[in-house]
């Protein structure tokens, strides 16, 4: 038990402000998917940012100690950012496009909210893979240590998958400037999105290999609860898209960079579909998971 190395009232705080946090993300995302007026997009994106990164660091640090989530949010920044400034310049490896002013001040050339999203996102995509892979103690076999990062890897473009045409072609937050068949969104920036998330989450695998681990922590498991909230969490990441689509819209045109028109409608259910399947079904799995290693 993890209570067993921090102290039973140290992890009961932790575990009560991981409730918290989740129960606010629930509360943000219900109310601002209903009523999208009631905040502006750009703070939409920073308060999101905000409360999976506050999750993430708690949620992490009580796993895996400070030091390790350090090296995770150091690796995911820099091999995001990398990757994003690439792909600005070059195209490779998401394709043609720029970031607008609308999610705030930028680091070179992305805007400093997406380097929160990635972790924030990736931890919970890295922890739903843990539960998926029957690997709930702090430690990586040989096995892992591919197994997750491609596991994750798949969790977290699947974030994206639902994301990004209501983001860009829609919210206009940043500019596919050739367009692309995915509601304006290219086929490569899924494939570069999958290699730039895969890479991170390998780097953190190896460094878990490489680091030793006390005989109390390596033999920690979390409770039932504790990998709950992290799958709620990922759970959630699909719900404004779900309830976006099930909220009263006019279904207006927009056109992409390309010149190619989409209908808006078309646009969020789409988006809610991908949800069902992709985000919503990976949660249903991690839980159905978690309920048959509890059983054992």
């Amino acid at each position: 038990m993890r209570a067993e190395v921090y102290g039973m009232t140290d992890f009961r705080w932790r575990m009560l402000l991981l409730w918290t946090i989740t129960i606010v993300f629930a509360i943000f995302t219900i109310l601002t998917s209903l009523k999208p007026e009631l905040i502006s997009p750009g703070m939409l994106g920073i308060v999101n940012t905000v409360l999976l990164v506050a999750f993430a660091l708690v949620h992490g640090i009580t796993d895996y100690g400070a030091r390790a989530m350090a090296v995770f949010v150091v690796v995911c920044l820099v091999v995001s950012n990398f990757f994003e400034n690439l792909s600005i310049v070059t195209g490779f490896p998401f394709g043609h496009y720029h970031y607008t002013e609308a999610l705030g001040p930028k680091f070179f050339l992305v805007p400093v909210t997406i380097g929160g999203a990635y972790f924030g996102a990736g931890y919970l995509s890295w922890s739903v893979a843990r539960v998926l892979l029957g690997r709930l103690t702090p430690g990586i076999d040989n096995v892992a240590r591919w197994a997750l990062p491609l596991v994750a890897g798949f969790l977290m473009a699947s974030w994206d998958f639902m994301l990004d045409p209501s983001a860009s072609t829609i919210d206009h937050d940043w500019i596919w400037e050739h367009g692309g068949g995915f509601f304006g969104v290219p086929f490569e920036n899924y494939l570069g999105w999958l290699l730039t998330v895969v890479i991170f989450f390998a780097i953190f695998a190896a460094y878990l290999a490489a680091r030793p681990v006390a005989g109390d922590a390596a033999d920690a498991r979390p409770p039932f609860g504790y990998w709950l909230q992290a799958i709620a969490m990922y759970a959630l990441l699909g719900m404004r898209h779900l309830l976006t689509y099930l909220r009263p819209s006019k279904d207006a045109s927009v056109v992409d960079a390309a010149g190619h028109v989409w209908l808006r409608h078309d646009i969020y259910e789409t988006a809610a579909l991908a949800a069902i399947f992709t985000v919503f079904a990976f949660s249903i799995f991690a839980v159905m998971r978690l309920i048959d290693s509890r059983a054992r």
